[in-house]
């Protein structure tokens, strides 16, 4: 354990030795610039950020440059008024609060056991001059986590919930196995921000983007962070392990401790969970400075596959699939007697002795059990059946199932070839050469993040698509470039139906595109606008989707100003190999209100994969906007980053 926790004693130096005694510990700590040490550096959260990062480069130092900045946002996380700023005042401050004779958890000592164990060991404390506390409470707190090793924990991308659209990153704290084998128990730390559940997803964006939220670090039992990501969100879960020694686990415990109730801002691309958690990771091993890759935006699986490229960090890698996925699997190895019954059974209304009712044989009355038992547990407690009447039924359910002397057959589910990290990059830009209203032009295209229906579907879930500041600049012979289309967000989910459940299809999009009026002018048209419908599953994970559309848009070029209408979309989400898919579909839109016209648009598009970060794109389309049709044709090359 940390060398703070040895036993308590009280100081028998004078006030004047004492002071005598600090100030000589703080001129050795300058002189040693203890300040600008990565550790200590890491132990405050400060970071150099862009400014310190070319500071340090053009000086070719081998410490972390002084011009940085805490990311903590609280300031009684600092002992010096200007701690936030001054890595180098926040040291004095700290070495000077050991001018106290206090015992109790209130000496700072216990609220800041790691920085004072790395001090210790820098300055050769000598403890017959300095009062060592007890620190009750940080003991308890740090016997019952007791780390051993870490666990880095991603939980799939959760395209319904705009805080986990880009998945998200934990620490599981593993224990010793020879005193705790169940990982279920272990604990875990994230950071994520303090929401209004009543933000809609806009807000929360909005707010995520400005840093409005207040971000703090969360503890919790693996087995909570499981139920909620696996079970309730059903999202497949991985974990990597890390080569963190015992030692370095320890030491970001301890700074967890000194965070844990201190608010870090939350901005969605760049202060988020992702980058806090590596910070954190510093704070053990501060060598690896892995904050000071991200200087501008990042997402959880940025911060994995930096983690990757780091020879020997990382050791076995686990799949641990969702709630969802395993029922899947079960109800691929039933007919289709065998799930209806299941799902009947997991109706509340149903007898419990509704199966002895039919001839079926105890094997076929056990596999039906277990998969009303796991289909009860996915649907939960939902709105139409309360709590008690779930756990009622849940247990009844269970003892039934105990009645029937038949072993279940264990479910096997392989881990998918590729995981999320080894999927295509978050960043994508891309070159196009196009005719469209029979003008030829030049597209460059920036996507910031994060993935297309046909973009390389390795490590990502097909029928998805999360788009975060599409920009296209297009440039025509004798004409000037031009914002072709701006996308701030656009959201798309295709789920396939199956025997066992019927998600709801949806996409959304807010976006600004230049569109044709007439065979001579293009102008800007700025929309909004979703859809609802069902997708069904069709070979070679393949799909087939049709939605109902609702949008609405503006444009000064329109006789009254805006336009509202309603529609349809049908397409097919073709993959026929691993290197070609094809997206072929047909929408069209009325618009009744406002601006009286119809828009519709017929496209055959095709991805032809060179590698995970290089694809071919050709688009073949017939569109119509008021009464002009306008044919095109583009192809281009997308290089992801």
């Amino acid at each position: 354990m940390l060398a703070l926790s040895s036993s308590q004693n009280t100081a028998f130096a004078s006030h004047n030795e004492l002071t005598q005694y600090l100030n000589t510990l703080a001129q050795t700590a300058v002189e040693n610039k203890l300040h600008q040490n990565l550790q200590w550096l890491a132990l405050l959260q400060h970071k150099t950020g862009w400014l310190g990062t070319l500071a340090e480069t053009a000086c070719n130092a081998k410490q972390s440059s002084t011009i940085t900045k805490s990311l903590i946002d609280d300031p009684q996380f600092f002992l010096a008024e200007d701690g936030k700023y001054s890595a180098q005042a926040e040291l004095l401050a700290t070495i000077f609060a050991l001018n106290t004779t206090d015992v109790s958890d209130t000496n700072p000592q216990c609220r800041f056991p790691a920085r004072y164990a790395w001090l210790a060991k820098q300055l050769h404390f000598d403890y017959s001059k300095i009062t060592k506390p007890n620190c009750k409470r940080f003991q308890e707190w740090f016997s019952a986590i007791a780390p051993e090793s870490l666990t880095l924990i991603f939980p799939s991308a959760y395209i319904n919930s705009p805080a986990s659209a880009f998945g998200h990153t934990l620490i599981r704290i593993n224990q010793n196995p020879q005193h705790n084998q169940d990982e279920l128990l272990y604990y875990t730390a994230s950071y994520s921000a303090q929401t209004n559940a009543q933000d809609s997803a806009l807000l929360y964006a909005l707010k995520g983007l400005l840093g409005a939220y207040h971000g703090y670090f969360i503890i919790n039992n693996y087995y909570d962070r499981v139920n909620m990501y696996g079970d309730s969100e059903n999202r497949d879960i991985w974990e990597y392990d890390l080569n963190f020694t015992k030692a370095e686990a320890e030491m970001l415990v301890a700074n967890l401790w000194e965070l844990r109730e201190s608010n870090i801002n939350y901005y969605y691309f760049d202060d988020n969970c992702a980058y806090i958690l590596l910070a954190l990771l510093e704070a053990g091993r501060p060598e690896l400075r892995l904050t000071e890759k991200f200087q501008t935006w990042i997402t959880p699986i940025d911060s994995i596959k930096e983690l990757t490229k780091i020879n020997g960090l990382i050791g076995e890698i686990r799949f641990r699939p969702a709630l969802q996925t395993k029922l899947s699997k079960s109800a691929q190895l039933a007919n289709t007697k065998e799930i209806s019954l299941a799902k009947k059974m997991a109706d509340a209304d149903t007898n419990l002795n509704y199966l002895d009712q039919l001839a079926l044989t105890p094997t076929e009355k056990a596999k039906i059990l277990d998969l009303a038992i796991d289909y009860l547990s996915y649907t939960l407690p939902d709105k139409y059946l309360g709590f008690d009447t779930y756990r009622e039924h849940t247990v009844g359910l269970l003892n039934k199932r105990s009645q029937i002397d038949v072993i279940s057959k264990p479910i096997s589910i392989e881990t998918p070839s590729i995981r999320p990290d080894e999927g295509h990059e978050s960043s994508k830009f891309n070159l196009t050469s196009s005719y469209y209203n029979s003008q030829f032009f030049y597209n460059l295209q920036f996507n910031f993040a994060y993935h297309e229906l046909l973009d390389p579907q390795g490590g990502f879930k097909i029928g998805s698509e999360l788009l975060f500041f599409k920009t296209i600049i297009s440039y025509q012979q004798h004409e000037n470039f031009k914002l072709n289309a701006f996308v701030p967000l656009q959201l798309k989910s295709y789920s396939p139906i199956t025997p066992m459940f019927t998600p709801i299809s949806w996409e959304f999009k807010l976006d600004m595109q230049r569109l044709a009026f007439d065979k001579k002018e293009n102008h800007s048209v700025y929309s909004l606008g979703g859809g609802l419908g069902l997708t069904w599953g069709l070979k070679q994970n393949s799909l087939f989707y049709n939605l109902l559309l609702l949008n609405s848009t503006t444009s000064r070029h329109y006789a009254q100003d805006y336009a509202i209408g309603g529609g349809a979309k049908s397409g097919f989400l073709l993959y026929w190999t691993d290197i070609w898919a094809t997206n072929f579909y047909l929408t069209g839109t009325n618009y009744f209100w406002g601006d009286n016209h119809q828009s519709y648009e017929i496209a055959l598009d095709n991805r032809f994969t060179l590698n995970k970060n290089l694809a071919l794109k050709i688009k073949f389309s017939q569109s119509k906007e008021f009464q002009e049709n306008f044919p095109a044709v583009a192809i281009g090359l997308d290089c992801f980053f």
